[in-house]
């Protein structure tokens, strides 16, 4: 939901399939962990990829760039010691602050929700932006049907204006 209400779907962006055949396209990301190689690719095999334009992949290099570095960041916080994960402070050598490992994977975290957000990587971002991913089976033509029909359907008129739901009935008057 947006300031102003409910945002509209853009349905002239959904990627018609041809054949079912889903190219997915090349990250890019130098030395790119299993996993996030496996997320890209899950990515482009989604329905949600299909929301996607060549204008948004900058964007998408930039959010798996974040997970890619979020992953390697974890596995090396996993393998501190509990005394490793406290470091002395910079000022104070008594004072004791988080290894700038979690720091680090705190910031990606903050950089990487809302991009998944705009790709709409979650169930609510999907519903934010207005993204049926079950509907998402019709094929191109069939959404052009569906909107050629609904284009088609005469709405009734009160003094020039048209109202939804309004029935035309005969008047006695005239």
């Amino acid at each position: 939901m947006g300031l102003r209400g409910p945002l509209e779907r853009a349905a002239e962006l959904i990627r018609p399939e041809i054949d079912d055949v889903v190219i997915i396209p090349e990250h890019g990301i130098e030395d790119m962990e299993h996993v996030v190689a496996l997320e890209w690719d899950d990515f482009w095999r989604s329905k949600v990829s299909r929301f996607t334009d060549d204008v948004d992949m900058g964007t998408l290099r930039r959010l798996f760039t974040y997970r890619n570095e979020w992953v390697h960041i974890a596995k090396l916080w996993a393998d501190l010691d509990d005394e490793e994960r406290l470091v002395a402070g910079s000022r104070n050598e008594d004072a004791v602050r988080l290894h700038p490992y979690a720091t680090r994977l705190a910031k990606l975290e903050a950089l990487m929700l809302p991009l998944e957000d705009r790709f709409g990587l979650s169930p609510l971002s999907r519903a934010r932006l207005g993204i049926e991913v079950g509907s998402l089976h019709l094929t191109w033509a069939q959404i052009s049907q569906q909107a050629a029909n609904q284009a088609a359907i005469e709405k009734p008129v009160l003094d020039g204006l048209p109202v939804a739901g309004a029935e035309v009935v005969d008047d006695p008057d005239s």
